[in-house]
């Protein structure tokens, strides 16, 4: 039995979690507080660096979208390393179809983990003009409010002469030019330490023993 329980903790340390447990958001935003805010054109990207401070499990990848009616396009988001290695992507579908949490609508996605203290970019865009009513995108003077898990770099643009719109924002920002711009997030879980699942599996062999000496 206890060999069982070893290999039982080994196994959860190189398969991961389970995400059924509750996402948390990257950031939350205040639109009102706001500097600006405006529409990408067709193949503009734009995204935005971070860091996490931690393993983490990347669950949904969201849009902002402040417009009661939802998106009038079809938008992609997408997480990359900074070799530009697309390492996921979704498509957010037009209207009302995504849930709305934040002012962000979110789509799940198959579990992406993250590395602690490695650099990637969350970007978004679409393979059209997005319409009036939705403001894709919000510039912020001061940082919005990030989990303790995300640490934020940087900023990101660039644009993309596929059709579908899908690249990597190569461009950096200028001095302070837009030093916090939003479209994308993103949902995750944080991955237990090695000595939680330890001290699971410690409480499981001692609830064993418990009742073993009980049925005696």
């Amino acid at each position: 039995m206890l060999r069982s329980i070893l290999a039982l903790i080994m196994l959860c340390q190189v398969v991961g979690p389970s995400t059924s447990m509750g996402s948390q958001v990257a950031v939350r935003i205040d639109p009102a507080l706001a500097t600006e805010s405006g529409w990408p054109g067709r193949g503009t990207i734009n995204g935005w660096e971070f860091v996490p401070t931690t393993d983490i499990v990347v669950t949904h990848l969201g849009r902002f979208d402040n417009a009661p009616n939802g998106l009038k396009h079809a938008e992609w988001i997408g997480i990359f390393s900074l070799d530009k290695t697309l390492l996921t992507l979704a498509w957010l579908r037009t209207g009302t179809q995504e849930p709305l949490l934040d002012y962000f609508r979110y789509v799940e996605i198959t579990p992406l983990k993250l590395w602690q203290d490695q650099h990637y970019v969350i970007a978004a865009g679409s393979d059209i003009m997005a319409g009036a009513g939705n403001h894709m995108l919000l510039n912020f003077r001061s940082p919005p409010q990030f989990a303790s898990e995300i640490e934020y770099v940087q900023s990101r643009f660039g644009s993309s002469l596929s059709p579908d719109g899908i690249g990597f924002p190569s461009r950096l920002p200028y001095g302070d030019e837009y030093p916090y711009r939003f479209g994308p997030s993103l949902q995750f879980t944080v991955v237990p330490e090695p000595s939680a699942y330890a001290l699971g599996a410690l409480a499981l062999l001692s609830l064993i023993a418990f009742r073993r000496s009980f049925n005696r």
